[in-house]
């Protein structure tokens, strides 16, 4: 059953702003007064690189591909090592997490919602309308405050042409 995102991101906002009370005070008695993560959040790293984004498992969408034409029902299809059920909105914990994209419209499947295809492959079916025309479909992670993690956005454009298998009749 797909959650609403509304629903998905005030279980997360609960569960963020828990962990990161939780995480200021350990931060605090550990590195002598620092704030914890809340306190630098908004600056960039020296890198440019997201805290941590080089430890995140990896993705790779394998379908569409770019420049495919498909039908109007839009199915993605990725690869991740990652254990998908620490990392989607039905974690026990809410951290780092899996987003899905379709044309600016970010949706964060729960594990239920994906199908598992082969070791280390899914597939998630949108259940958005979708008009013949270009779009653009997206995966990522974010961390917990549902910022996304840049590096780890791929990204493939596609068009959606009447009559092609599996458009809806």
């Amino acid at each position: 059953m797909k959650r609403t995102i509304e629903a998905m991101l005030a279980q997360a906002i609960g569960i963020g702003m828990a962990l990161a009370v939780i995480s200021s005070s350990a931060a605090a008695a550990t590195e002598g007064g620092h704030h914890g993560h809340d306190g630098h959040a908004q600056r960039p790293a020296a890198s440019n690189k997201s805290p941590g984004a080089e430890k995140l498992p990896p993705l790779q969408i394998v379908s569409p591909q770019s420049g495919a034409k498909v039908g109007r029902i839009i199915t993605v299809e990725f690869e991740t090592p990652a254990d998908l059920a620490k990392m989607t909105m039905d974690a026990a914990v809410i951290g780092v997490h899996l987003h899905v994209d379709l044309d600016g419209t970010s949706l964060m499947p729960a594990s239920t919602d994906l199908t598992r295809t082969a070791v280390g492959r899914y597939r998630y079916t949108f259940d958005l309308p979708v008009h013949p025309g270009p779009h653009v479909v997206k995966v990522y992670w974010s961390d917990a405050k549902h910022k996304t993690i840049e590096e780890s956005v791929k990204t493939v454009r596609f068009t959606v042409v009447d009559g092609q298998p599996g458009a809806k009749q």
